[in-house]
């Protein structure tokens, strides 16, 4: 009997722990819909609960088998806000200030106001093999967004692709 009572005074003592727990996780994000807007993903604790939405993958124009880079289109169900990550390939005869022209990353709404946020991968960082820059967020809440994404070919020719709406 004293063993059952045991067990059950600590079941009884961790609900309230979940729940404590649960609740603390909603509210460790800086921001909401629209108070996102502008606003970094990683700083307000966005990226925490964050999905890749979409990926679109750039090819070179002019060699439709070398991908030059990727586009994502990164969504925080806590946040209701979007932003956009593009990462730019490493090329050695095109480093990243050489070929004259930089990759970029574009996150906007598919609404009539259109709101958009980019980066520049020249305010980038090399990740692995990769230059990569993050935008800042637009609110998602109840519209859908599209990531645009480019990056330079090894010729100096700029190369983008666009996500599919989410």
């Amino acid at each position: 009997m004293r063993r059952v009572a045991i067990a059950g005074i600590a079941v009884l003592l961790a609900i309230p722990l979940t729940v404590l727990g649960a609740s603390s996780r909603a509210y460790a994000a800086g921001c909401v819909g629209s108070s996102c807007t502008g606003l970094s993903a990683e700083t307000e604790g966005c990226s925490a609960d964050a999905i890749t939405a979409e990926t679109a993958y750039i090819y070179d124009v002019n060699d439709s088998s070398q991908e030059d880079g990727y586009v994502q289109l990164r969504y925080s169900a806590t946040c209701r806000a979007t932003w956009a990550k593009v990462f730019d390939f490493y090329k050695p005869s095109c480093t990243k200030y050489a070929c004259g022209v930089d990759g970029e990353a574009v996150v906007e709404r598919t609404s009539t106001d259109s709101p958009s946020e980019s980066c520049s991968e020249a305010n980038g960082t090399l990740t692995g093999n990769a230059y990569v820059c993050t935008t800042n967020m637009i609110n998602d809440e109840n519209v859908t967004s599209v990531a645009f994404g480019s990056a330079p070919g090894s010729d100096a020719s700029l190369n983008s692709a666009t996500t599919s709406p989410y």
